[in-house]
């Protein structure tokens, strides 16, 4: 490991693990996209089309990826973010996409298709198509059998981003799989660490974070720190911290 270029041996995986997914899921049919590392509050990652270009004028569509949220969620959901983005690239190409974050019915057969239920994270909602939607491997399709391969040819990323220990929940064991294969896919992508320094710095940013408070009375908003005490001067009611919203899978 000590030999191993951080920086080449990282995007290395990223581009085998897009190899495979292209050759399996995808038919070949999409062009090498620019992997791109970017922290961001808001998701896993996302797709953006013809946003790179080459000195001869070739445009090249990119995949950004979120390493904070990354390091202590399982292989299988880095994979299946790429994967994501890659249908998101597919429709972009071939297809008609909705708009900007909107999965239409065309987007949703392609990811079945491919071995992903998308499911509204509404509990009474039956759809399949919209905005807020989780995404579900199923056992014996073509997504896991190909994250099988990637797992048992490159495992892990060789490098990954620290996290602090805390008690997660364990994944359930993927059906229809090897089981040193379905452990590796459902564990954590980067280890974690106790490291007061990093638990220093951890508390620092979340002390600096600020969220909004609203009076849900007066619809008035104000920004600041974490367990203000705030009351609306319009109508004497409290201030009510909004909740931070789910994470979405990209």
């Amino acid at each position: 490991m000590r030999n191993v270029n951080p920086t080449r041996g990282f995007y290395a995986y990223l581009e085998s693990a897009g190899e495979v997914f292209n050759q399996k899921l995808f038919g070949n049919t999409l062009p090498a996209p620019l992997f791109t590392l970017r922290r961001h509050g808001h998701g896993l990652g996302y797709f953006s089309g013809r946003r790179w270009s080459a000195g001869s004028g070739k445009r090249v569509n990119e995949i950004t990826l979120n390493p904070e949220l990354f390091a202590q969620r399982p292989l299988l959901t880095l994979l299946l973010t790429i994967v994501q983005a890659q249908c998101d690239m597919w429709q972009h190409l071939h297809g008609e996409p909705s708009r900007p974050g909107y999965r239409n019915a065309q987007w949703t057969r392609k990811m079945i298709d491919i071995g992903i239920k998308p499911v509204s994270r509404d509990e009474q909602s039956q759809r399949q198509t919209g905005q807020g939607l989780d995404l579900i491997p199923q056992p014996g399709g073509k997504f896991l059998a190909a994250c099988a391969e990637i797992a048992g040819d490159s495992g892990r990323p060789p490098f990954s981003e620290r996290w602090l220990k805390s008690e997660i929940t364990p994944e359930r064991p993927l059906a229809d799989l090897p089981k040193d294969i379905s452990k590796l896919l459902s564990s954590p992508v980067g280890p974690a660490v106790i490291d007061p320094q990093l638990q220093e710095q951890m508390d620092l940013k979340e002390a600096k974070r600020k969220i909004k408070y609203t009076c849900l009375n007066c619809d008035v908003n104000v920004w600041g720190r974490p367990n203000l005490a705030l009351i609306c001067a319009l109508c004497g009611e409290k201030l009510r911290p909004k909740q931070r919203a789910r994470t979405k899978d990209c």
